[in-house]
């Protein structure tokens, strides 16, 4: 992980995560479990361990991008959703008291 506080929010969000109901989902998730034992039987589990560490070494990067872009797209959604003024970046309102009388 390049970011381990992005990793740490990940973490903390999907914990909590349950595999959907989906036929389809809880028939591939059997697939793979009995490919894994079949893979484990065949290479070794001390293998099998080296490999997944590996693996997860290499697609780290991808749960964290995806996790990044998923919050900056709900960071983004809600900018443009419930716009705000802030004295500190908005433009000064042209309508305001103030800028009518400069105008008259």
């Amino acid at each position: 992980m390049r970011n381990q506080f992005m990793y740490d929010l990940y973490c903390y969000y999907m914990e909590n995560m349950t595999i959907p109901e989906d036929p389809e989902i809880r028939q591939a998730m059997d697939t793979l479990i009995r490919l894994e034992a079949k893979f484990a039987k065949t290479m070794g589990m001390k293998f099998v361990q080296e490999y997944e560490e590996a693996e997860f070494q290499a697609r780290a990067w991808q749960e964290e991008a995806a996790f990044l872009a998923g919050c900056r797209l709900g960071a983004n959604l809600m900018l443009a959703a419930l716009p705000y003024p802030s004295s500190s970046t908005s433009a000064p309102n042209r309508f305001s008291p103030s800028r009518m009388s400069d105008q008259e």
